[in-house]
């Protein structure tokens, strides 16, 4: 019984032991499970690139045909369409469509979700497309923001 220390154990007010058990001791458990996801991670993504810096062995949809299923008229999607100023979701499917198939912008691959992103750093406009040319999300995203989605999509430019 040497080894218990009553301050790790919490009692009720009528002297029985808590659900919470060892605060510290939790805490530290957590800790140190996070610091071993991280560990896993960042060792994953290592190789992860490494692996992948060979070129896409899918090439980008030359056409995309639209949003699947609802997801043109899902909350997001409409919030987008208000903010890029069309009235209607045909309008703003149809523009997602013809800035997929614009000369402007860079093509990139997401290694995360194997997506392809096309990124118009003029007019902040930004397309996500499956490789079967189903849009997934069109909006515009400042160049800081879309620094981000690179990092954690771990987007490679397309190399033509």
């Amino acid at each position: 019984m040497s080894d218990f220390k009553e301050s790790e154990h919490p009692r009720q007010k009528d002297g029985k032991f808590t659900d919470k058990g060892n605060i510290q001791g939790r805490a530290n458990e957590k800790r140190d499970r996070l610091l071993i996801a991280l560990d896993f991670f960042s060792k994953n993504k290592r190789k992860h690139s490494q692996a992948n810096s060979e070129k896409v062995d899918c090439e980008p949809p030359k056409d995309v045909f639209g949003f699947e299923g609802k997801a043109l008229t899902s909350p997001d999607h409409l919030d987008h369409m208000k903010e890029m100023g069309f009235k209607t979701p045909k309008e703003y499917q149809k523009a997602a469509i013809n800035f997929w198939n614009a000369e402007n912008g860079n093509t990139y691959y997401g290694w995360s979700r194997k997506r392809f992103y096309k990124y118009n750093e003029a007019t902040n406009e930004m397309i996500v497309v499956s490789s079967g040319g189903k849009i997934f999300t069109f909006y515009r995203v400042n160049k800081k923001k879309f620094g981000k989605i690179s990092e954690q999509e771990e987007l490679e430019l397309w190399k033509k």
